[in-house]
């Protein structure tokens, strides 16, 4: 298995002898309790599979239960455990939770305005809160706490649960509704299905809307096909806007019984809210707005009431504009909640070397039976926690009042699941929003009461969906999440972007088409505004683009899109239709001038790209104007501009430039201009520019006398500059713009990198590459470029270098060999552009060490510190004794055995990668890469690393140096100190010689561990160049998808229909029952079979190997893609027949002609179909062998197999 799962030496015991009195004592804490929490981690619906889609019509179709459907609001989560006792998901005291407490307290001001006191009613509710430990759980939606996917008609928040932390328990919607009825809480919309029926048109409903779905007629659909409805107070529609970003199913269990009386509940529940709503219409005003046009001086908490956040907002951004606005915009509000309180709750955040609540859980769980229960299992979770290395954080805060509370920050969402894997039946859920209070006294045994048998910590019954909408999608994960990938790579990426997202949604064709257009012109708005370029479309009084304040953009952007008002130049013309590949910059006396000329180029050569600020042209566009379809930049500025900006790109990209010089020579500046002398130098300054090509044009050559361009009747004169730069374009190399494949070592010096990339390697991997070339279909007749960039030969800041490497040959298979710890993985996604990019791991190394205990330079031991690497000890061992083994002057970087800090350097990398378990390696690689905008693959390049036999223990002596040197290293690091500089104290240096010494001592057993360097050499090439050929094949694909747009719906190995008939008359004729039955059937072998002959016999012959409603897209494209196209052998035993359909039972052989490995197919019967009856589908083909055991079916066997080929395709819907 890999990553390896077995954990690594347990060094705790090595503590045991540390002295760690000199410590300081914190609080003593004595028991756990809950302080907030929210439902644990779910799933979107996945589209592929519909198990839980499946299960929960099962279980309502049997009467087991029913369904209720709520509406997912886009917005940010807020807890509420009482009084000021507000959190975030992973936070407290800050923006979100200020906003959210003033909008709670100006909701019951609303709610029960003109009847009741709205702040004694919040009292009343917060009072009731405390005292039965509940928490509730809102969707806080604002517009000023960033973008999610629309911006709300207002502020307001939306009630999702309540949960009893007493009995760890959530209530039961039912509750819900009672509990929010009973103060006027906005509670959700709420549908209820409760047959079969209803459930099978609630799926079909949401089936049918999924792509274009709005609030408005989604929620009168689902009003349509629901058994039951309790109205919100805050509608959709009304209050969030029409994007909804989609909705929530869950599936409750309950016997008939029970059902009944719950649903008389909840028809009760929705006269309630009926009524309550119109208490409070929906026109009633918000609360500031009341409080306005009412008499303040009766409102004591006027100040809370009148707020209004907008303006707030506004004003936060009038006084010191966008920087940390969230952070000022509390600031606000809090001061605005102090001037209403008398007194406020403040917290402060300790620092985190002061806590271990790992070991802490552990200490309490040592108590045994004299910790209560809620102790005992929130201490149990943290240990489970900690055993399975999961990527969590434990920020402590501390209250004026003295409180102290920890919040459960989990880092990867994966950790969910994981979790949930490992629960027993008495275990908690690991919840969001997970905050526990440290208590300095142990609980009460009275107030523990006994878990609720509605317990939704471990119901089997917890089956929920989220199901969300595509309009929404298309706003949050394509136009905000795809703002970075346009600002690295460019609107051509982002295209590739939303193509990919868009698949991986498996949206239809038409939905796909529908969006293209919206696609391609924001991505070039985007641009546009970025790169600053002519901006007289651009709303200047927008905010910065960026993914917090996208939607002011948007917005903008689709007035523009709808009414057709886009015509800045890279949308108003067609510019994928341009295949000009170089530069063009027009240089005129006056800037309008050389845009109007500019503009004139651009429409000749098909829309090519226009920029209005030289200064702003970067590497990218003068890379990306090369491409094949869709390229070309075209630049214009004013003479007196002067060719300064641009001459830094003329070096390496002049060779790819033209100059337009228009109305630019001597006579005219003579004789039209007061400052001649200074404008001819300028001129000449342009001319001596060394590019590709300069051209001087006159302004007699495009316009007439009345100054108007002569747009359909140019002259001879312009003529010839138009040739001139379509001539110098088709002479510009176009760049080949695959997608590439950027492969990198996220390991520590000594892993043997270079040993895998070196030149015996390279050459083979040119020859592989090549083989790939010819047997892949080719999109391009350019070979792939591989390039390998050595770390210790480069000069300059190594990533940049790669970035620009990569810009200029983008589908190149690039190696780059050098260390790459985890600081730099964010980096690796701008360098690689929209490549893919692989991580190498070596095998075996990847098993969690621990280490407890921390030595300080001054020498000071902290036994209580615990860090966690995700390698070995026996990889660090191996790649130290592989350093301090080699020669002087040996090792390109210097780093060999003469370095006096050797070993330290090593122990340093090592400690790059401290609290990353091994079982979060590969994941915190994707997500880092992911995140900052990249396209990492979904498996690594794994390698040998040690001998294939299992590995011995270290000697003790060994293990012993290595957990010490790391201890030593962690205190360094919490000092920020560097362990690599002997200067810092003379324990480095100590540290230095030891490990030299033992490394020594024992450096055959360690060297002994190595694997075979052929093997792992062997091993890397193949698994790179299979990366590539998948890559090959996804481009081929992701061409074809944009031209096609279709996702797979049957891999199969296709027949001709001749081969087949030939086949099929040959053994008819040696076996003429054959030809009896299918001429029962009405197909004559010796006729011409095919379209015209309508004998039912099937055109397009075919083994189906995988079909989308039982394999994924991914698996089908990773199991099949590297054989797609290839020959395939096939063999027929059998024909099965009846009255209805008729096929061929068949093998197909598991290597193709080409040597590719052909997995084998899905279908439990594999054949040919090989005719049908009119009305009758193909697939009734798979019960032909239980129609034959049933006797409703015919069987010939062949007395040999009947042979044949075909050829390995994907089917498209």
């Amino acid at each position: 298995e890999f990553p390896d799962r077995k954990r690594g030496r347990d060094v705790d015991e090595i503590s045991e002898s540390l002295d760690c009195s000199h410590l300081a004592k914190k609080p003593s804490i004595q028991s756990l309790s809950l302080e907030a929490i929210f439902h644990p981690k779910f799933e979107n619906e996945n589209r592929e599979v519909k198990s839980i889609r499946n299960e929960m019509k099962e279980k309502v179709n049997a009467g087991k239960g029913y369904l209720e459907v709520s509406l997912k609001h886009s917005g940010n989560l807020l807890l509420w455990s009482g009084s000021q006792r507000y959190y975030s998901k992973n936070s407290t005291s800050n923006a979100f939770t200020y906003v959210g407490e003033l909008l709670l307290r100006q909701h019951f001001f609303r709610s029960w305005y003109g009847s009741k006191s709205g702040e004694e009613m919040y009292q009343e509710c917060s009072a009731f809160v405390e005292m039965n430990r509940l928490t509730l759980a809102f969707e806080a939606v604002t517009s000023i706490l960033g973008h999610h996917g629309d911006l709300p008609k207002k502020d307001f928040l939306i009630l999702t649960a309540v949960a009893d932390r007493s009995v760890s328990r959530f209530y039961t919607t039912v509750e819900v509704l009672e509990f929010a009825q009973r103060y006027r809480l906005p509670h959700n919309d709420l549908w209820i299905h409760t047959t079969s029926k209803a459930v099978d048109q609630l799926f079909t409903l949401y089936d049918s809307i999924r792509e274009t779905g709005y609030a408005g007629e989604t929620i009168n659909a689902l009003i349509s096909v629901c058994d039951s409805h309790v109205i919100s107070m805050y509608p959709h529609v009304d209050f969030q806007g029409e994007i909804l970003e989609g909705i929530v199913i869950r599936y409750v269990s309950f016997n008939g019984i029970e059902m009944a009386e719950c649903l008389k509940r909840l028809d009760l529940l929705a006269g309630a809210s009926t009524a309550i709503l119109k208490e409070v219409p929906v026109n009633l005003p918000m609360a500031f707005e009341l409080i306005q046009h009412g008499d303040k001086n009766q409102f004591l908490e006027k100040k809370v009431i009148s707020t209004n956040v907008r303006e707030v907002y506004n004003s936060c951004i009038d006084k010191e504009g966008y920087k940390n606005l969230t952070t000022r915009v509390g600031d606000v509000i809090n001061d605005i909640l102090k001037a209403t309180d008398s007194l406020r709750r403040t917290t402060i955040r300790d620092p985190v070397k002061d806590w271990d609540i790992p070991q802490l859980a552990n200490s309490i769980l040592n108590l045994n039976s004299s910790v209560d229960e809620e102790t005992k299992r929130i201490a149990t979770l943290i240990t489970k926690l900690d055993k399975m290395n999961a990527s969590v954080r434990y920020p402590v805060f501390q209250e004026n009042n003295g409180r102290i509370y920890c919040l459960l920050h989990v880092l990867h969402d994966k950790t969910f699941l994981k979790y949930q894997k490992k629960m027993t039946s008495h275990d908690m859920n690991l919840y969001r929003g997970f905050c526990f209070e440290l208590n300095t006294e142990k609980a009460a045994k009275s107030s523990v009461k006994a878990p609720s048998q509605i317990n939704f910590d471990n119901g089997k019954e917890n089956l929920m969906l989220k199901m969300k909408l595509l309009p929404y999608m298309v706003r949050t994960f394509c136009c905000r999440n795809g703002i970075r990938t346009i600002s690295l790579n460019g609107p051509a990426a982002f295209e590739n972007y939303t193509l990919k997202m868009m698949n991986s949604w498996q949206i239809s064709t038409e939905a796909k088409s529908k969006w293209q257009d919206f696609f391609r012109s924001w991505g070039h708005y985007v641009h546009h505004v970025l790169s600053g370029a002519d901006k007289s479309y651009i709303d200047t009084s927008l905010p910065p683009l960026t993914d917090q304040f996208y939607l002011n953009h948007l917005e903008y952007f689709i007035q523009l899109f709808k009414k057709n008002q886009l015509k800045f130049d890279n949308i108003s013309q067609s510019h994928d239709s341009s295949n000009y590949k170089a530069m063009i910059l027009v240089v005129a006396r006056e800037k309008e001038m050389a845009l109007q000329v500019a503009k004139f180029f651009s429409d000749k050569f098909g829309g090519v790209y226009l920029h209005d600020d030289i200064s702003k042209i970067t590497e990218a566009h003068l890379i990306n104007m090369r491409v094949p379809q869709g390229g070309g930049l075209i630049a214009y500025a004013s003479m007196e501009e002067g060719p300064k900006t641009i001459k830094r790109h003329v070096k390496i990209y002049g060779k790819y430039m033209s100059i337009i010089l228009f109305g630019c020579d001597n006579e005219s500046i003579e004789s039209s201009s007061e400052n001649r002398d200074r404008l001819l130098g300028v001129a000449n300054s342009w001319r001596k520019l060394r590019v590709g090509l300069i051209k001087e044009v006159s302004i007699a050559s495009l316009y007439d006398n009345s100054n108007t361009i002569r747009e359909y009747q140019p002259t001879e004169e312009m003529d010839d500059a138009l040739m001139s730069l379509s001539t110098f374009s088709s002479n510009v190399p176009a760049l080949d713009n695959r997608e590439g494949v950027l492969v990198f070592f996220p390991c520590i010096p000594g892993s043997g990198k270079s040993t895998l990339s070196s030149p015996a390697s390279r050459y083979t991997m040119k020859e592989m590459l090549s083989a790939l070339e010819n047997v892949a279909a080719k999109q391009s007749s350019n070979e792939r470029k591989l390039i390998v960039l050595v770390g210790d030969e480069v000069k300059q800041k190594y990533w940049p270098e790669v970035k620009k490497m990569r810009a200029e040959n983008p589908s190149s298979l690039f190696v780059a060999d050098k260390n790459t710890p985890p600081m730099a993985w964010g980096a690796l996604s701008d360098s690689a552009g929209h490549g893919i990019i692989v991580p190498v791991l070596y095998k075996k190394t990847l098993s969690t060490t621990r280490i407890i205990g921390s030595v300080s330079s001054a020498g000071e031991i902290d036994c209580k510190k615990c860090h966690y690497y995700p390698f070995s000890l026996h990889y660090l061992a191996l790649c130290l004794a592989r350093v301090l083994t080699r020669l002087a002057g040996t090792h390109i970087g210097g780093l060999d055995n003469s370095l006096k800090n050797a070993a330290m350097i090593m122990i340093n990398f090592f400690g790059f990668y401290q609290n990353i378990s091994a079982e979060d390696f590969f994941d915190t690689i994707k997500l880092k890469i992911e995140r900052s905008g990249g396209n990492c693959c979904s498996r690594a390049v794994k390698v040998d690393f040690f001998t294939p036999d299992a590995l011995p223990d270290l000697p003790s002596e060994l293990s012993d140096a290595l957990v010490d040197a790391l201890r030593l290293r962690h205190g360094y690091n919490a000092e920020k100190k560097d362990i690599t500089k002997f200067s810092c104290t003379p324990n480095v240096e100590a540290m230095e010689q030891r490990l030299r010494t033992v490394v020594s001592k024992y450096e055959s057993f360690i060297l002994g561990l190595t694997a075979d360097e052929g093997k792992s050499r062997k091993d890397f090439m193949n698994e790179v160049v299979d990366i590539v050929r998948f890559s090959n094949v996804s481009n081929v694909n992701l061409t074809k998808a944009k031209e096609e747009q279709r996702t797979i719906k049957i891999v199969s190995v296709d027949v001709s229909l001749s081969t087949l008939q030939n086949v099929i008359k040959d053994a008819a004729r040696r076996q003429p029952e054959i030809d009896k039955a299918l001429r029962s059937l009405g197909v004559d072998v010796d006729a011409p079979w095919g379209k015209k002959c309508n004998n039912g016999v099937v055109e397009t012959p075919h083994v189906t190997m995988a079909h989308c409603s039982d394999v994924s897209q991914t698996e089908m494209k990773t199991r099949f893609a590297p054989g797609l196209g290839n020959t395939i052998g096939i063999s027929s035993t059998s024909l099965f027949w009846n009255e209805d359909i008729a096929a061929l039972a068949v093998e197909v052989a598991s290597i193709s002609r080409e040597g590719s490995e052909i997995p084998p197919s899905a279908n439990n019967f594999v054949h040919i179909t090989l005719w049908k009856g009119e009305t009758i589908q193909a697939s009734s083909s798979n019960k032909l062998p239980s129609l034959v055991e049933e006797g409703r079916a015919s069987k010939i066997d062949f007395p040999g197999p009947l042979s044949f080929q075909g050829k390995l395709t994907f089917w498209h819907n």
